[in-house]
């Protein structure tokens, strides 16, 4: 690298904030913008072809790295924690957060609303008798909105593989959706063939997603349809997976026995319910598919078969979703509430 070029890239580290260097072939700092800037203990290895996000250890310190590659140099460029916040204020990112703070909002407005009705009946001497089920529903309502918050943050921060028995999970979590279902009239079809299909996936996120989208199903479908949830075995390319398929009537092309009540659905098209199966299929290794363009909704997560002979060190998860009651609804607890809440 001659005079000018250490020259022109001097001027464009300069007037970087976060730590970044220009590397040679060998990825040893030929100029960097900081005097501290120490050789990687940890080093990015083999031929890079194009602009790679990786993470990297320099001084004892873990940062995200991005390395662009040059006409036989690297230009790299450090993030730490401050660094990423101060580029995700400038991005996008408070749009993608903004829709779950005003389903928040929405939702605690209607806890307050109902909260200033009861105080009306109250000052007036009315009977109070019916508010224990709307305020039942509306910190439902509340509850559902701030866990898929929780568990969406949970889902980039905190992943614990055990190796989970799909079809048993699976047929548990329906069978305790249909017990608290029966009180609307709504129901969920299982249906697999297959006696054991090995997933290797964290038990919490799985059931979260789970959730989550037996609720879109039935939330945005006609009362009488009865989603179809099933579990297949698929091989391709010589290798298997465990494909889930939910099916259900679209609730927008049908026009019978929805009232006024019905189409609020306002604060359940934003927030994390999507986000959080997309995610659990990305992190588990596999795939999410989303059809909602004809009559009917098909929703798909196809995820790696695992064979419990070759994993080591995991528990298989046999037993099923088994619900401990702590005294406070868990999160089918609170999805399903709002679909009975919905359609009685």
């Amino acid at each position: 690298m001659d005079g000018g070029q250490i020259e022109f890239f001097k001027q464009i580290l300069d007037s970087l904030d976060n730590p970044a260097a220009v590397l040679d072939g060998s990825f040893h700092c030929v100029y960097s913008n900081r005097s501290d800037f120490s050789p990687f203990e940890n080093v990015v290895r083999g031929e890079i072809q194009q602009t790679v996000l990786t993470v990297v250890v320099s001084g004892g310190v873990t940062y995200c790295a991005r390395i662009c590659p040059l006409d036989g140099f690297f230009l790299c460029e450090l993030f730490d924690s401050d660094a990423v916040i101060s580029i995700a204020e400038n991005t996008d990112i408070r749009g993608r957060l903004t829709p779950l703070f005003n389903a928040v909002e929405h939702n605690t407005s209607k806890l307050w609303k109902t909260l200033f009705a009861m105080r009306d009946c109250i000052a007036n001497n009315e009977d109070i008798s019916g508010f224990e089920a709307r305020f039942y529903d509306r910190i439902s309502e509340l509850s559902s909105v701030i866990k898929n918050g929780v568990e969406y943050s949970l889902m980039h921060t905190n992943f614990s593989p055990m190796l989970i028995d799909a079809v048993s999970l699976t047929d548990g979590i329906v069978n305790r959706c249909n017990t608290i279902l029966a009180r609307c009239g709504r129901c969920i079809r299982f249906v697999c063939e297959c006696d054991r299909l090995l997933i290797t996936a964290d038990m919490r996120h799985t059931i979260t997603a789970h959730a989550n989208s037996l609720q879109n199903a039935l939330l945005f479908s006609p009362r009488d349809c009865v989603p179809v949830l099933s579990l297949v075995r698929l091989t391709e390319n010589g290798e298997r997976f465990v494909y889930l398929q939910l099916v259900n009537d679209s609730v927008l092309f049908v026009d019978k026995g929805f009232g006024e009540k019905d189409i609020d659905f306002g604060y359940q098209r934003v927030g994390f319910g999507i986000p959080i199966i997309k995610r659990f299929a990305e992190e588990t290794g596999g795939s999410f598919f989303l059809d909602a363009s004809g009559k009917t909704v098909k929703l798909g997560i196809k995820l790696p078969e695992a064979d419990a002979s070759e994993v080591k060190g995991l528990r298989v998860e046999e037993c099923g979703y088994t619900h401990y009651d702590t005294g406070i609804p868990d999160i089918i607890d609170v999805k399903m509430h709002e679909v009975v809440s919905l359609f009685t």
